[in-house]
């Protein structure tokens, strides 16, 4: 006996059903695909240029030159014309420094909020004081160099003023100086108050020897641990016989 084997074609209900299941699905993708690309944090960038001093060659000092945000989390090399980009950043504050051997930039802080939204300012010690500084979508940030950088310091040069400040020259000079300045000072006063003047040093210095102590009576008592030393037997006998 032969087996027959049965085909069903497909019906409409079931090819209906099949294409609302397939739709069902793509919309739940394009669903969850439009709920990530919402849910993440969305990214900008800014682009800027390195002008060189006057009487400077762009192209070698651009070829050691890199623009970092951030103590180089991100680094922009300079291309031949100055340019340098940052791409996909996230909302937040960054710190701009420029490396260079040569020269010295100003650090930056670079506010980026949106992309028609980027602030900069100087970055100063105390946030409250925020300096701006151009920006503009078009021709972007324009950084120049302050200084140049210096790794030695200079030899200064000869300067007499220095010679005068030494304090072995002031020690020696002003002795001299008073010399010459003190007769000419006591050549218009009289005699009379020129003695008193004298008597009332004298009496300073006799009054000032009164009253500094006795170095070697001190050493005396404190070599003997405080205690008077006693005058020797005889002593005072002696100085009655000396005395007849």
């Amino acid at each position: 006996t032969s087996s027959n084997v049965v085909v069903m074609a497909p019906t409409s209900s079931s090819s209906s059903s099949v294409l609302a299941v397939a739709v069902l699905l793509a919309a739940c993708v394009l669903a969850g695909s439009a709920a990530a690309a919402g849910s993440a944090p969305q990214r900008f960038g800014f682009f800027g240029r390195v002008v060189p001093p006057e009487g400077v060659e762009g192209r070698p000092l651009f070829a050691n030159l890199r623009v970092v945000l951030n103590g180089g989390q991100y680094t922009s090399f300079v291309n031949g014309e100055g340019y340098f980009e940052f791409e996909d950043l996230a909302v937040s504050s960054y710190s701009l420094e420029v490396v260079s051997t040569a020269f010295v930039f100003e650090p930056l802080r670079v506010d980026v909020q949106s992309a028609k939204q980027i602030k900069v300012y100087k970055a100063n010690i105390v946030p409250t004081n925020n300096v701006p500084v151009p920006y503009s979508a078009t021709s972007g940030l324009e950084l120049r160099p302050v200084a140049m950088a210096k790794y030695f310091e200079e030899r200064q040069g000869f300067n007499i003023l220095d010679i005068l400040k030494n304090p072995m020259v002031l020690m020696m000079g002003l002795p001299l100086l008073l010399t010459f300045l003190l007769p000419k000072m006591t050549e218009g006063m009289d005699k009379e108050q020129l003695e008193s003047m004298q008597r009332g040093g004298i009496m300073n210095t006799q009054n000032q020897q009164q009253q500094m102590p006795d170095i070697s009576s001190f050493l005396a008592d404190y070599t003997s641990g405080g205690k008077k030393t006693k005058p020797a037997a005889g002593s005072g006998k002696d100085k009655e016989k000396a005395g007849k």
